[in-house]
C-alpha cells in the first residue's frame, strides 16, 4: 500500500483513468486498435517529477530516439556479416527526429546493391549532408535499420536479393586498398655474447656481437628496402654483410608487384631454385588474390643444452642469429631466407661445443584454382659471392595455369653459357592427396680456359626430376609430406653452382647432389597427443660422403602436464662414418601463481654421444605477459650442476633480453635488444619489431592505451603507437582497449578498419577528448532545477546530460580555465540556456574532478 501511494503521487487521477481505459480497449479491440501501434505507452509525468510544466527533450517521447551526429557502428546485415562503419544521423526538422544517412558508398561497403534507390529529400534536414542520402524504404518497404546506441551496434535488414554476391575467388575491391603514408622504418636486432673459460689449460674469454638492420622507406606507392647484418668475433673487425637492397611497387591492373635492385627470381616452386640477381623482377602477387597460398616459411627446431647461440647461414652468409635458453626451441620468424636453398644451422653452447645440421628450404606442392594463372619475369646480373670475377647476365620467365585437378607450369632460364628449361605439373589425386612432378634440363659450357681454340669449348647437358607429395587423411588425422625427391644426372648443375665454378672458386661437383629424400609424417592421436617422424637422406656424386637423419617425436597432454619425447639419429657416410644419436624427454607442469601469471615447471633429460644431462627450469610470465623469465639448473654426466637464468622484457618501444649461465669450466653472459623506429610527419615512434606492413595509431593525448590483440603495444605520451603487423590486402580491425584509458580520457572511437597494401604504413586517427570532469548542480534563474534529460554541449559537442534534481555529470570538457557550456532541451531558442564552468582549483588532480553549483542563463553560450 505504501508503494502504491508513492506511485499515485507521480500520476494524477485523470491520467491514471486514461491508462486503465486504454488497457480495457486493447483487451476488447486488440486486433483493431492496439496492433497498429506496438510502441510502449507511458506517462511523461513520471519524468516531470511533479512539475507539470517542466519541459522535456523530444528524445524522451520516443524510446528509440538517436542523437544527431556521426556514429561509429558495428553493423550486421541480415544477421550475418559484421562490419564497423561510420553512419551520420541528421535532424529532420519536419519529423522532429533524427534519420541515418545511407550513401551509395556506405551500402556498397556493407555488401548491399544500391542500384535503383532514389535520394531522400534532405531539404528538411538540419545541416543538410553534402553527400546524397538514399531512401531504402521507397523501393524496399520492409527494409529496417535498428541502432543500439549503448552498444554502438546496428542491425540492417534488407531483401536477400539485393545483397551483393560474395565470390570467394573474386579479387578484393582495389578501391579499398590503402597505400599508406610516407614514412621511414628501421628494424634492429642486436646482442652481445661472452664466454669465460677457466679450465685447467688457463683462463680465456671470447666475445661475439651481432647486429641486423632492416630498413625501409615508403614514398606513396613505392617501397625501398635494405637488409644488412654485422658480425664481430674476438680480435676481428666487424664483418658487414649487405645482403641486398631493392625497391618495389604494386602494378594493380596486373595484380602484380614490380621489384628492382637486389631481388630474387620470382618463379614459384622452381626446381632450379630461386636465383639472386641485381636487376628487376615482376610477377603475380599471390597476397592480392583470395584463397591463395602465401609465402611458406620453415620452422627450425632443435634442443639446446645451455644458454646457446643459434646461427643460420645460407651460402655461407649469416641471415639470422639468436640466443635461446636451455631446452627445445623453435624459430618461426625467419623472414629473410632464400627459397630452395639449404639452411645451415649452428647451435653453439655456452661451453663452446657446437651442433650443426642442415634443413632444406623447399615448399610443398602448390596448386592454383582452375582458370587462374600466375607469371614471373626476372632479368639482371647474377648476385653471387664476393669471390666471383664476373657477374653474368641472366633472365628467367615462368608461367603457371590452373586446370581442373591439375596445374601446369613452365620455366625458362638463359644466362651466359647456360640455358635451361623446366616443365612441371601439380595434380589433385583426390583421396590420395596432391602430387607434383617437375622435370628440368640444362645445358652449360666450359669456360674454355684450358684450350687455345675457344671453339673447342665443351658443352655438357644434365637433367633432374623432382617429386613433391602431400596428403592429409582426415579420417585418421594423419598428414604425410614428401617435401623433396631429386634425381640428378652427373652433369646437372643449377645456375648458381655453374657460376661459382666458372667465375668463382667453386670446385667441380664438390657438393653435387645425386639424390635427396625428405619425408615428414604427423599423426594426431586425439586425447593421447600426437607423434611425428622426419626422415632425410642425401647422396652425392664424386664419392662425396652423404648422410641421413631420422627424427622421432611424441607430445601429449596428461592432465595439466605436457610431455614431450624426441629422438634423433644423424649419420655421415664415408671414411669417418660418424653418427650422432640424441634422445631427450621433457615434462612441463603449469603452476598457479595467480590470475596474471603463466608459470610452469619443466624437467628434461638429454642423452647424446654416450653422455647425458638433466635440466630443471622454472619459467613464468608476469606484468600482463610483458615480462618472461626462467631459472634453470643443469646436471651433466659428471654430476656437476650449472645454474642459468634468462629474462625477456617487452615494452612498447623495444624488447630486452638477458641470459647467464655458470659452470665449472665456463661462464656465459649475453645481452640483447630488438625493436624498431618509425618516422613520419607526426614524429618518431619507438616500437617493437615491425613486419613489412604496419599501422600507426593516433589517439591524441590518450597515453598508455593498449591495442587489442597486440601484447605490450601501448600508446606513448602523445597518444601514438605502431601496430607491428597487419595483413596486406585484407581488412584489419584496429581497436583500442578502453579499460586502459585514463579517467580523464574519453575515447569517442574505439575501432577502425584498414586494408593496407603490402609494405604500407597506414594511419588510423581516433577521436579523443581529454579534459576535466565535473558534477554540477544546475538551476534556472527562477530557482527551478534544469530540465531533466536536457543535453549539455561544448561547441556543439555533447559533454553531459541533466539528471534528477538538476545534477549534471560532465566528462571530457576541454580547457583548463573557465568554460562556457550550453544546455538545450528543444529546438526553440527559448529552450536553451548557458552557464560557465569555473576554472578548476585542483590542477594537480589527474582527472581535474570538481563539484560546483551554477545558474543557467537564457540563450546559448
Amino acid at each position: 500500500m505504501k508503494s502504491g501511494g508513492i506511485l499515485l503521487n507521480y500520476i494524477d487521477a485523470p491520467a491514471f483513468i486514461l491508462i486503465i481505459i486504454s488497457w480495457l480497449l486493447c483487451g476488447f479491440f486488440a486486433n483493431a486498435a492496439c496492433a497498429e501501434d506496438a510502441q510502449p505507452i507511458y506517462d511523461v509525468n513520471f519524468l516531470r517529477q511533479g512539475n507539470d510544466n517542466a519541459p522535456l527533450p523530444d528524445s524522451f517521447y520516443k524510446p528509440d530516439a538517436v542523437s544527431a551526429g556521426e556514429k561509429e557502428t558495428e553493423v550486421s546485415v541480415n544477421g550475418e556479416s559484421n562490419k564497423k562503419v561510420k553512419i551520420v544521423y541528421f535532424q529532420n526538422l519536419e519529423k522532429k527526429e533524427t534519420e541515418p544517412c545511407f550513401t551509395a558508398e556506405l551500402l556498397k561497403n556493407l555488401g548491399v546493391n544500391s542500384q535503383g534507390l532514389e535520394a531522400i529529400n534532405s531539404s528538411s534536414f538540419q545541416n543538410a549532408p553534402k553527400e546524397t542520402c538514399l531512401d531504402m524504404n521507397q523501393k524496399w518497404p520492409d527494409a529496417t535499420f535498428k541502432y543500439d546506441e549503448g552498444n554502438q551496434s546496428g542491425t540492417l535488414s534488407v531483401p536477400q536479393s539485393v545483397l551483393i554476391p560474395v565470390d570467394p575467388f573474386a579479387v578484393i575491391d582495389q578501391s579499398l586498398w590503402d597505400n599508406g603514408i610516407n614514412a621511414v622504418r628501421l628494424n634492429y636486432n642486436a646482442y652481445t655474447y661472452q664466454t669465460n673459460n677457466h679450465s685447467g689449460a688457463g683462463d680465456s674469454t671470447t666475445n661475439s656481437s651481432y647486429l641486423s638492420l632492416n630498413s625501409a622507406i615508403n614514398l606513396g606507392r613505392f617501397r625501398f628496402y635494405s637488409f644488412d647484418t654485422f658480425n664481430k668475433n674476438d680480435n676481428e673487425k666487424w664483418e658487414n654483410n649487405h645482403d641486398h637492397a631493392y625497391g618495389e611497387v604494386d602494378v594493380n591492373p596486373l595484380l602484380s608487384t614490380l621489384s628492382m635492385g637486389g631481388v630474387y627470381s620470382a618463379a614459384p616452386n622452381n626446381i632450379m631454385g630461386s636465383i639472386p640477381i641485381n636487376g628487376m623482377s615482376i610477377g603475380t602477387n599471390a597476397q592480392m588474390l583470395p584463397n591463395e597460398s602465401f609465402n611458406y616459411t620453415p620452422v627450425i627446431r632443435g634442443v639446446a643444452r645451455t644458454n646457446a647461440k643459434v646461427t643460420i647461414r645460407q651460402r655461407n652468409n649469416i641471415i639470422y642469429s639468436k640466443t635461446v635458453p636451455p631446452g627445445s626451441f623453435a624459430i618461426t620468424d625467419l623472414v629473410n631466407a632464400q627459397h630452395d636453398t639449404d639452411l645451415n644451422v649452428t647451435v653453439e653452447e655456452s661451453d663452446g661445443t657446437q651442433q650443426t645440421f642442415s634443413m632444406p628450404y623447399t615448399s610443398v606442392p602448390d596448386m592454383i584454382r582452375p582458370g587462374s594463372w600466375r607469371y614471373s619475369v626476372s632479368a639482371g646480373r647474377y648476385r653471387g659471392s664476393d669471390s666471383l670475377s664476373h657477374s653474368p647476365n641472366i633472365a628467367q620467365a615462368s608461367l603457371e595455369y590452373g586446370f581442373d585437378k591439375m596445374t601446369l607450369s613452365n620455366v625458362l632460364l638463359a644466362g651466359e653459357g647456360y640455358k635451361s628449361v623446366g616443365i612441371g605439373g601439380a595434380y589433385n589425386l583426390g583421396y590420395w592427396g596432391t602430387l607434383s612432378l617437375d622435370w628440368a634440363m640444362e645445358r652449360h659450357e666450359d669456360d674454355g680456359s684450358e684450350v687455345e681454340n675457344q671453339a673447342a669449348q665443351t658443352t655438357h647437358q644434365g637433367q633432374a626430376v623432382r617429386v613433391l607429395y602431400a596428403r592429409q587423411f582426415d579420417s585418421t588425422n594423419t598428414s604425410v609430406q614428401v617435401s623433396g625427391y631429386h634425381f640428378r644426372t652427373p652433369d646437372f648443375q643449377e645456375f648458381s653452382d655453374y657460376a661459382d665454378r666458372r667465375w668463382g672458386d667453386g670446385d667441380d661437383y664438390s657438393e653435387h647432389r645425386r639424390n635427396e629424400f625428405e619425408l615428414t609424417v604427423n599423426q594426431i592421436l586425439g586425447s593421447y597427443g600426437n607423434v611425428y617422424l622426419t626422415l632425410d637422406k642425401t647422396q652425392y656424386y664424386q664419392d662425396k660422403p652423404g648422410g641421413h637423419s631420422l627424427t622421432f617425436g611424441y607430445n601429449a597432454l596428461i592432465g595439466k602436464a605436457s610431455v614431450g619425447l624426441n629422438a634423433s639419429y644423424n649419420k655421415t657416410e664415408g671414411s669417418s662414418n660418424s653418427n650422432d644419436k640424441q634422445l631427450s624427454m621433457n615434462i612441463s607442469i603449469p603452476l598457479d601463481f595467480g590470475e596474471h601469471h603463466s608459470s610452469s615447471l619443466s624437467f628434461s633429460t638429454t642423452s647424446s654421444g654416450g653422455q647425458s644431462s638433466q635440466n630443471a627450469t622454472l619459467s613464468d610470465s608476469v606484468l600482463d605477459n610483458t615480462l618472461d623469465y626462467s631459472v634453470s639448473a643443469q646436471r651433466n654426466e659428471q654430476g656437476e650442476l650449472s645454474p642459468s637464468a634468462a629474462v625477456n622484457y617487452r615494452t612498447p618501444s623495444a624488447n630486452y633480453t638477458a641470459s647467464t649461465s655458470l659452470g665449472k669450466d665456463s661462464d656465459q653472459y649475453s645481452l640483447g635488444v630488438s625493436g624498431a623506429m618509425l618516422g613520419y610527419s607526426g614524429g618518431v615512434i619507438l616500437a617493437q619489431n615491425l613486419s613489412d606492413t604496419v599501422n600507426i595509431v593516433e589517439a591524441p593525448d590518450a597515453a598508455n592505451v593498449s591495442i587489442d590483440g597486440h601484447p605490450g603495444v601501448r600508446t606513448n605520451a602523445k597518444g601514438n603507437a605502431v601496430v607491428p603487423y597487419v595483413t596486406p590486402y585484407r581488412e584489419n580491425k584496429i581497436s583500442l582497449d578502453t579499460r586502459t584509458a585514463a579517467q580523464n580520457v574519453e575515447l569517442q572511437q574505439t575501432g577502425m578498419n584498414v586494408t593496407p597494401t603490402r609494405g604500407a604504413v597506414t594511419l588510423t586517427r581516433f577521436a579523443t577528448r581529454v579534459g576535466r570532469r565535473a558534477i554540477v548542480k544546475l538551476t534556472l534563474p527562477d530557482g527551478k532545477n534544469a530540465p531533466f534529460g536536457a543535453y549539455v554541449y561544448q561547441e556543439k559537442v555533447e559533454v553531459g546530460m541533466v539528471a534528477n534534481d538538476g545534477i549534471i555529470y560532465l566528462s571530457g570538457v576541454l580547457a583548463k580555465g573557465t568554460t562556457p557550456l550550453t544546455v538545450q532541451w528543444g529546438d526553440k531558442g527559448s529552450e536553451q540556456c548557458h552557464f560557465t564552468l569555473p576554472a578548476t582549483t585542483e590542477s594537480s588532480s589527474s582527472d581535474w574532478y570538481q563539484q560546483t553549483q551554477q545558474i543557467c542563463q537564457p540563450g546559448a553560450a
